[in-house]
């Protein structure tokens, strides 16, 4: 209990203490400046009980002041208050004089009992100042007793120490012989170097001069098997360069040490990088590398287009060569070049003088990286990985290397041309297998045509669909070649000359690719390839062959009309949209930037060689097929008697046939070249052949015939191509005629046969075509007239009687 009032005690202390700090700092306390000021304000406020504890406190004009404005309750109630506090104090006060008294006399004793212990001590302490100076005494006494044997000591040390140096001298040679048997060579460097000055300074000793000469045999031989071990391919890195250190403490020339580290590290880096490419490694079953990332999957639980392309035999594959190749090649290749830069950086040299040995571990390194480039390169060309997964280990191999791209600047500038040849490399691997699949499916297409013309089967629709499902193959097969090189070009990363030069040659794989399809062209139609080049643009660069086996393939097709037709409409496609839109896409592909803008511009002249070998294709239908027909005709003059005839009432069952096939094969231009005949005003007339002519007509029009070009290439229009074939037929029966002879009915027959294909040409081509065909046939009819001995032509109107029953027979049928 007495501890609460000491405590209360404390508190009002503290608080009267915080008061009178705080009076202090606001000067509340009465001073000699103001302090009247003051006096007067604190007289004019009433005085609250907190004022009792204030510094100055003036009890007389307090009790006034309670007296005079206070009731008698609150003056009872407010003396009660301060009597009990008053006794409060009076007990806390007691209470800390009582406790004040008991420490003060604790600490009286304290200071008695310490008092009687310091004089308890005073003997021991002087027993303590003898001891200590007797031992003094016989501290001195022992130094001089043991100085002289101390000098004795040293020398005998020193003479040990002598010994033990001789000792060691003279068991160098046997030292040296153990170290080669246990192979510690770096030991027994060390201790040839720390005794060889020695030996040399006091050579001619003859025990030093003969250690010595054993020392240098033994280390000659250690010498020479730390050369053997430089060129071992199985040596470690580590032990490579523990040995190339060695030597260079030896005194061996840094260059040669060099030459040596390096040529037994080329070895072994060229054997890791054949190992990584080895069929056993890259057909083991390993998990992916992160970069794929996770697998995802579509609502039907398929994996996504680029784990689908993972997945890929020839990606697997390539992952795993990449793979060995960061795991051991590219190690392998940094712990060689940190190696021998730490054994240059230990060599003394100057800074400012370069040598040739500087160049020696950049040609290293060019070196390897090269035999890398190849066997990737040979890769990429063999199995075609996905662009995507070669990217995504070509940045891993990027990334294995980067440790060595500061203290090898030179380097940096390596990695980008390995990056650059890399996607040029791939690029044209790309568009090779899209040349390929170009060919390849042409190839297809005329597998299908054949089977239409072996089934005789005029379904032009579907002739139609099959165009139109080969068109969009080679359209995909072009954007797909395109848009695989995107990640190629992402490569490059900012090298702008590297992509820029990709670029470049991007452009020139468009032109290959297309160019693949007009080579595919002109092989089909067996086009002299010295003609063919008259037609190609001087400004098309020269580009190396691709898809030489489909190309073979393509040139050993037989002949198929169908498939010519196909062709061509496909050519025109390319000409007119197919090319401009794939170099389009290529440019937004590529970014749309300056340089792909600049760059990636349709070339005029593949666009020129396209539709030249589609004329190709349609001349050499029209001569194909106007062959066909005037082999039929050839035929029928042969074999048919114009001798013996009587007066023609129809023409020769040949014609009939001629005319139709005429008819099938417009049908499939007007089809397939989306250009259908024009309606044409009804026109009884007859334009008949001409019946009266004299000489010089019938010279005039013999020197017309010759001079046509039947020959001619062949316009894309079904007009153009008719005429081509009807030319072409027409000509070679006029020449028929010249083999024969004929009697009058023969030569009237001759002239139905004339006018009914006249007729019949009519009914195919414009107005004016068919007059050059007419000339054709007036020349026959005149060529008939000058081989017949008696010539009578047949009136004109029973010709015209005799085609208008020939045409509405056909009509009928």
């Amino acid at each position: 209990m007495a501890g609460a009032p000491v405590q209360r005690t404390e508190e009002r202390r503290e608080r009267r203490g915080v008061g009178a700090l705080l009076n202090t700092y606001y000067a509340i306390e009465s001073s000699s400046d103001g302090g009247g000021d003051r006096a007067g304000a604190s007289a004019s406020r009433p005085i609250t009980g907190e004022d009792l504890d204030r510094q100055g406190f003036d009890a007389r004009r307090y009790f006034d002041g309670v007296v005079g404005s206070g009731q008698l309750p609150d003056l009872v109630k407010r003396t009660e208050h301060l009597n009990a506090e008053v006794q409060q104090l009076d007990g806390e006060m007691q209470e800390l004089v009582y406790e004040s008294y008991s420490q003060f006399i604790r600490a009286t004793d304290v200071i008695r009992h310490v008092k009687f212990a310091i004089e308890g001590l005073s003997p021991d302490l002087k027993d303590l100042e003898g001891s200590i100076a007797r031992a003094s005494d016989w501290q001195e006494i022992a130094e001089r007793g043991v100085s002289v044997r101390q000098r004795q000591m040293e020398e005998l040390m020193k003479q040990q120490k002598v010994c033990r140096k001789v000792e060691v001298l003279l068991a160098l040679p046997a030292a040296l012989e153990r170290c080669l048997e246990r192979g510690s060579y770096a030991e027994a460097v060390e201790a040839y170097r720390s005794c060889a000055s020695f030996l040399r300074e006091n050579k001619a000793t003859p025990t030093f001069g003969r250690i010595l000469e054993e020392a240098d045999v033994h280390i000659g031989l250690v010498r020479e098997r730390l050369k053997d071990q430089l060129r071992q391919s199985d040596l470690l890195v580590s032990s490579a360069a523990q040995a190339a250190a060695t030597l260079l403490d030896l005194g061996e020339d840094f260059g040669q040490v060099a030459c040596d580290y390096l040529g037994g590290r080329g070895a072994m880096l060229h054997e890791s990088c054949e190992q990584c490419f080895l069929p056993q490694v890259l057909t083991q079953t390993a998990p992916l590398l992160d970069s794929i990332g996770e697998e995802v999957r579509d609502p039907q639980g398929k994996l996504s287009k680029e784990h689908q392309l993972a997945h890929l035999p020839e990606s697997i594959e390539f992952r795993n060569a990449c793979t060995c190749v960061n795991e051991t090649f590219i190690p392998r290749l940094c712990d060689t070049v940190e190696g021998l830069q730490r054994l240059a950086e230990s060599k003394p040299r100057r800074s400012d003088v370069a040598t040739e040995e500087d160049n020696l571990l950049p040609d290293f390194v060019e070196r390897h990286v090269e035999e890398l480039y190849q066997q990737i390169s040979r890769m990429v060309e063999r199995n075609s990985p996905p662009t995507r997964v070669l990217v995504a280990c070509m940045q891993d191999i990027l990334d294995g290397v980067q440790r060595l791209s500061t203290p090898f600047p030179r380097l940096a500038k390596l990695l980008a041309s390995f990056c650059r040849r890399v996607a040029t490399g791939a690029a044209t691997v790309v568009f090779s297998d899209a040349a390929s699949q170009l060919v390849s499916s042409l190839c297809r297409l005329h597998a299908e045509c054949t089977q239409l013309e072996r089934d005789n089967s005029c379904d032009l629709d579907e002739l139609l669909q099959q165009i139109a499902r080969t068109e969009q193959t080679l359209i995909m097969c072009s954007f797909t070649a395109v848009s695989d090189c995107q990640p190629l070009f992402g490569l490059l990363g900012s090298d702008r000359p590297a992509c820029q030069l990709f670029v470049q040659g991007l452009h020139s794989q468009l032109i290959t690719l297309f160019l693949a399809f007009v080579e595919a062209c002109n092989r089909f139609v067996r086009r002299d390839p010295l003609e063919a080049s008259y037609d190609l643009d001087t400004s098309v660069p020269v580009m190396p062959t691709v898809a030489a086996a489909e190309l073979a393939e393509a040139a050993a097709l037989p002949w198929s009309g169908l498939f010519v037709l196909a062709l061509v409409r496909i050519g025109r496609h390319f000409e007119v949209q197919v090319i401009s839109r794939v170099w389009e896409v290529a440019k937004d592909l590529l970014g749309g930037g300056s340089i792909a803008a600049s760059v990636l511009v349709p070339h005029p002249g593949v666009i020129k060689a396209t539709r030249m070998a589609a004329q190709a294709l349609i001349t050499q239908y029209a001569l194909m097929n106007g062959q066909q027909l005037a082999e039929a005709l050839g035929q029928s003059m042969r074999s048919f008697n114009w001798g013996a005839h009587r007066e023609p009432r129809e023409p020769r069952a040949v014609i009939e046939a001629v005319l139709k096939d005429a008819q099938a094969l417009d049908a499939q231009l007007a089809r397939v070249l989306a250009d259908p005949h024009k309606p044409r005003e009804a026109n009884h007339k007859h334009n008949t052949l001409n019946r009266f002519r004299n000489s010089m007509e019938l010279e005039m029009e013999r020197l017309w015939a010759k001079k046509l070009q039947i020959f001619a290439r062949v316009p894309f229009n079904r007009n153009g191509a008719t005429l081509g074939i009807l030319r072409i037929t027409l000509k070679a029966f006029y020449e028929y005629v010249r083999e024969e002879t004929f009697s009058g009915p023969g030569l009237q027959q001759l002239q139905v046969d004339c006018a009914c294909l006249l007729d019949g040409a009519r009914e195919l081509l414009e107005a004016e075509d068919a007059g050059v065909l007419g000339s054709l046939l007036d020349e026959a009819v005149a060529s008939a007239s000058q081989r017949c001995p008696e010539p009578v032509l047949l009136d004109v109107a029973r010709v015209e009687a005799i085609c208008d029953e020939f045409k509405k027979r056909n009509q009928k049928l």
